[in-house]
């Protein structure tokens, strides 16, 4: 009996990477014996990251929806089930306001252009400089009824970032050195 490392599986032979002789062999099901990962002590296999949570096609009705309150209820669910939804909400409102807080985050997420572009988004439990005691999505949801207007007028692309995925457009930027 010789260790090995199954490849894959090719038809009714299971295709195996001999450890000792470094060959490729091929083997029936019945000449293959696995043995738990436990007592091989071989590293673990990654596994394919879940599925990211998508926007249902019911919100994307409701967002195309003409009535303002349909759309503003649709952007609160959005705004409590996806917390990059809040962020992209912030930085469209700060750019149609002059409150300090609403700036103050959207200078944070756009990295200072404020122009409703999301670049950096708020990673959990992250401080904004002069406003550490506010929460994003707190702030989003207060405004939520000026938003739904912003989605039907498409300003500054919420409309396209909700309908796409929550993806920004790629950004031409320039590297700092």
């Amino acid at each position: 009996m010789q260790a090995c490392e199954v490849t894959l599986r090719h038809g009714d032979r299971w295709i195996v990477d001999m450890t000792e002789s470094k060959e490729r062999k091929s083997f029936k099901p019945e000449n293959v014996v696995i043995v738990p990962e436990r007592i091989t002590k071989k590293r673990k296999v990654e596994e394919p990251p879940p599925e990211e949570k998508k926007m249902k096609t019911s919100d994307l009705r409701d967002i195309e929806s003409s009535d303002e309150t349909v759309v503003a209820r649709c952007l609160l669910r959005l705004l409590r089930e996806f917390e990059i939804v809040a962020q992209k909400c912030i930085c469209v409102l700060a750019t149609k306001t002059s409150m300090t807080v609403m700036n103050e985050l959207a200078a944070h997420l756009t990295d200072k252009q404020a122009d409703g572009l999301l670049r950096r988004p708020l990673r959990p439990g992250e401080k904004v400089k002069g406003i550490e005691e506010l929460d994003a999505q707190e702030q989003a949801v207060k405004k939520v009824r000026s938003l739904a207007n912003s989605v039907r007028i498409n300003y500054c692309d919420l409309y396209g970032f909700l309908k796409f995925g929550f993806k920004e457009p790629k950004f031409n930027r320039k590297k700092t050195l």
